[in-house]
């Protein structure tokens, strides 16, 4: 499965067929304490999470039609950027994802179910 990059300027669009999907978010080189939040359509879902090698799990229940999933970069660690891996994954579907962010940048994915 390929990486896609996710930035502060544009987002990522995934269709989901069913309801839930699993977004699980790490640190893919060295842990240097970048701290993310997660939001799905305006609601904190992960609060201040320090990445970690170990993906953290985080189940997610969809909205019919356009739900966000907002990545928000708390700071840039020990080392510029906050970089963030991810993947989305629902029933039939998994896509994998990386960010790299500036301090309080935001990376968006539209999810479609």
């Amino acid at each position: 499965i390929n990486t896609q990059r996710i930035s502060s300027t544009e987002s990522i669009s995934l269709t989901m067929v069913g309801g839930k999907c699993l977004l699980k978010i790490w640190d893919d080189g060295i842990e240097d304490g970048d701290r993310v939040s997660v939001k799905l359509n305006g609601t904190l879902v992960l609060h201040n999470y320090t990445l970690q090698k170990n993906a953290k799990s985080v189940g997610l229940t969809l909205s019919k039609g356009e739900n966000t999933i907002e990545i928000v970069a708390l700071n840039t660690g020990d080392r510029f950027p906050n970089t963030a891996y991810l993947s989305v994954e629902g029933t039939d579907s998994k896509t994998k994802l990386s960010s790299n962010l500036e301090k309080d940048q935001i990376a968006k994915i539209v999810v479609v179910y």
